[in-house]
């Protein structure tokens, strides 16, 4: 952990709940470290699990749902807002970011790149080497397949998206 300047709350703190660094899908190699740097205001509302090697720069309102899992190399950059609900579960190479990772001014000096939150619904399933970024809105039972990139609200629940930009490509599904 580098700088730990925010709030970290845990909704029933328990030895285990939360995991950083497991051996995700029993296959991958647990190498490498966690960074993990916040000046964020951190919630998490239940058990939430981290993989090897983690990259977490935080500085906005964060919210894990209960059971969110995180697989191997997941990146995450909040500087305004993101939340997960129940059950979300991100596959390896995962990046969830609400901001580009810098600021952009026009020719008045007015920034045109701020932030915008990201919302991640419950019941989620994201593939691996898929993007999130800035304004995505993910509802509940939405499956994200691999190397997919959202970048707007997906009104479909139950859903399937795939592509870059990703669309819906089947309806009325769940993981069961």
């Amino acid at each position: 952990m580098r700088d730990m300047r925010g709030t970290i709350t845990i909704a029933q703190c328990k030895t285990g709940i939360i995991q950083i660094g497991f051996n995700s899908f029993g296959f991958i190699v647990g190498h490498g470290e966690a960074l993990w740097s916040s000046t964020a205001n951190i919630r998490f509302e239940g058990k939430a699990r981290f993989a090897c090697n983690p990259k977490l720069r935080l500085a906005g309102e964060l919210v894990f749902g209960h059971e969110f899992e995180a697989g191997h190399d997941f990146t995450l950059m909040c500087q305004k807002q993101i939340s997960f609900g129940t059950h979300s579960l991100f596959s390896w190479n995962v990046t969830i970011m609400d901001c580009d990772g810098h600021r952009i001014f026009d020719e008045n000096n007015i920034e045109i790149n701020r932030p915008r939150p990201i919302i991640i619904g419950s019941q989620t399933w994201i593939g691996c080497h898929v993007t999130i970024l800035k304004g995505s809105i993910l509802p509940e039972g939405t499956i994200v397949a691999a190397h997919a990139v959202v970048t707007k609200k997906i009104d479909e629940k139950a859903c399937i998206i795939a592509g870059n930009p990703c669309r819906v490509v089947k309806k009325n599904v769940h993981t069961g």
